[in-house]
């Protein structure tokens, strides 16, 4: 689904020199993706291949908003990717067009904007609007940090861990 990156990308070209789409990795889509770009001649877009696992956050860190974005499918409504934690524990909003449990995710932190997939329109638009507003940014990365950290936290996964199998072995014990 990051072709409606791309997209967006098109919808922005020209109207703010500071927005900039940086594509990370070196997935199936990506040659693909590349040769698009060149295509339209995309100058707000800049693909920097596969990036060494200790280099991702300052990757992250170079990042004023990460965007969030899968083909919509519904096997994805029940997913939510990895990287949704990843940019709120970096403390950056999240755009993303991952509908159910991922936007609910979202919503519920407070940590960014949830858009329709495969709505390049919208998707430029949550881009645009927090391009220009810094401390709306700001409010919505420090929520996605503090929810990661009250509830997705290494301390917080290994203690539901324990707790549930404490459960367990009190079940077992009482023959439940």
């Amino acid at each position: 689904g990051l072709e409606v990156g791309l997209e967006a990308a098109t919808w922005l070209r020209g109207l703010d020199p500071r927005v900039l789409f940086m594509f990370a990795g070196a997935g199936a889509e990506g040659a693909t993706l590349r040769r698009k770009a060149a295509d339209l001649a995309l100058d707000n877009v800049m693909f920097v291949g596969q990036v060494p696992r200790e280099e991702i956050p300052s990757v992250m860190a170079a990042s004023d908003v990460c965007i969030a974005t899968l083909r919509d499918d519904p096997v994805f409504r029940t997913v939510v990717p990895t990287k949704l934690y990843e940019y709120m524990a970096a403390s950056r909003p999240v755009v993303c067009n991952v509908p159910g449990e991922a936007s609910v995710l979202i919503d519920r932190a407070g940590a960014g904007v949830s858009v329709a997939p495969g709505d390049p329109g919208a998707l430029a638009a949550a881009v645009m609007a927090l391009a220009t507003d810094p401390d709306r940014r700001e409010a919505m990365g420090e929520a996605g940090r503090a929810f990661v950290e009250r509830t997705a936290s290494w301390e917080q996964r290994a203690t539901a861990y324990v707790e549930a199998l404490q459960l367990t072995l009190e079940r077992g014990s009482r023959g439940n």
